[in-house]
């Protein structure tokens, strides 16, 4: 395992691949320290390593998870995905590389960097074309859940038949309780074992040998897993307390109370997965007067709090006024030539003769010459576009034209 590139030779070949970019993105925010650490490394031993990963993860999994499964990395068009993914890559090694990290080389954190590239490189060549598409969000859910079926699915099968017959002989709570319990218990290890055996991912090679991540993943979902699962049985067990009868497993309604009871449970391993949950965008949120405090706006990161990062992560969702780092970064990195007319004029030095770039962010033009010196300058701003900056900050425009 190497340092130089966060990359191993991982293949994921059909539609459940979106399991393990879900765990390996909840587990990679998990096994970071946090945002207000990564600050204080950022500002205390000038260290921007973990800060800039840890923005990189976050930036991932809001684009890559949604509660309603719209806004998704499926969806994404392909640039937009190749941004996200490089710049992933990018902050992983940087950070890998940097002492601050304290990781041995041989470390977590490029296999998991290798699943979701796996995953990134699969939904790029199939570029899923509607929601019936195998590749889909409800494509990749129905995955799981086939998967999910030859796990439990024979299990499940003997819990409703059984669990009807407790019902409709009005058997104590407890008893049906402690039987939930126990067949709980024994869906909840079929998945972990399948987790912990990653043979998905072992195509190629074994690059968990000693098992050590696996057990990390089964750690990750084990008490969010059992809990979705307690939450279908207790959805499962209203529905069949008002069947008024023994239901008959082989019945066609039995068969798909099965089907609905797994598919809820895939929703824990889709791009919905309440793993990813603290990084959705809820409505409202660009809403709440208390959140755009004069500090925000000033960018004093002194007098942030841990909350105050995450109101951060939520806005800058919304903005497309970035360029794609890092340090020393060229121009054909976060621009292509552009298509212009012979009288076209760069609008911030009014040249005619420099080359115009459009930049890969936003699709903003600059002429090479202006780019190329706001790369070179290091003032906080030199990675944001100046006409995307002027949309979300009119009214200082309008101030200086008064003054004039």
């Amino acid at each position: 395992m190497t340092t130089t590139t966060p990359s191993m030779q991982i293949e994921l070949t059909n539609p459940t691949c979106v399991l393990w970019a879900v765990v390996a993105l909840a587990r990679l925010e998990e096994k970071l320290p946090s945002n207000s650490v990564a600050f204080q490394l950022f500002s205390e031993q000038e260290a921007p390593q973990l800060f800039r990963f840890r923005d990189a993860v976050e930036e991932t999994i809001r684009t890559f998870s949604d509660e309603s499964m719209t806004n998704v990395w499926c969806n994404l068009y392909q640039q937009r995905m190749d941004e996200i993914m490089n710049k992933l890559k990018r902050t992983a090694t940087d950070y890998i590389q940097h002492p601050s990290s304290g990781l041995d080389p041989d470390n977590e954190i490029c296999y998991l960097v290798s699943i979701f590239e796996a995953f990134h490189r699969k939904i790029r060549d199939e570029v899923p074309l509607g929601a019936d598409d195998a590749f889909s969000g409800a494509g990749a859910t129905n995955a799981v859940a086939l998967q999910l079926s030859t796990l439990v699915g024979r299990t499940l099968h003997d819990i409703i038949g059984n669990l009807s017959v407790m019902l409709f002989e009005e058997a104590p709570d407890h008893l049906v309780n402690l039987y939930l319990e126990e067949h709980t218990t024994l869906m909840c290890q079929a998945i972990e074992n399948y987790i912990r055996a990653q043979a998905d991912l072992k195509v190629h090679a074994n690059y968990d040998a000693n098992g050590n991540i696996g057990e990390m993943f089964v750690r990750l979902i084990r008490a969010p897993l059992r809990e979705q699962i307690d939450n279908c049985f207790e959805a499962l067990s209203s529905r069949l307390d008002f069947a008024f009868g023994i239901v008959n497993a082989e019945d066609d309604d039995a068969k798909a109370e099965i089907a609905n009871f797994i598919r809820e449970v895939a929703q824990f391993f889709s791009y919905a997965s309440p793993l990813l949950s603290d990084f959705w965008i809820q409505d409202g949120d660009s809403d709440n007067d208390s959140d755009g405090t004069d500090y925000h706006a000033d960018h004093q990161f002194d007098r942030y709090t841990e909350e105050d990062w995450h109101w951060q992560e939520a806005i800058l969702d919304e903005l497309e006024d970035v360029l794609s780092g890092p340090e020393n970064v060229t121009l054909d990195q976060v621009s292509s030539v552009a298509m212009t007319t012979d009288e076209s004029s760069c609008d911030i030095c009014g040249d005619t003769e420099s080359t115009m770039r459009q930049l890969n962010a936003c699709s903003h033009q600059i002429c090479q010459q202006c780019l190329t010196t706001q790369l070179s300058t290091s003032h906080a701003s030199r990675y944001k576009c100046a006409f995307c900056r002027a949309e979300f900050f009119p009214d200082q425009e309008d101030e200086e034209d008064q003054e004039e």
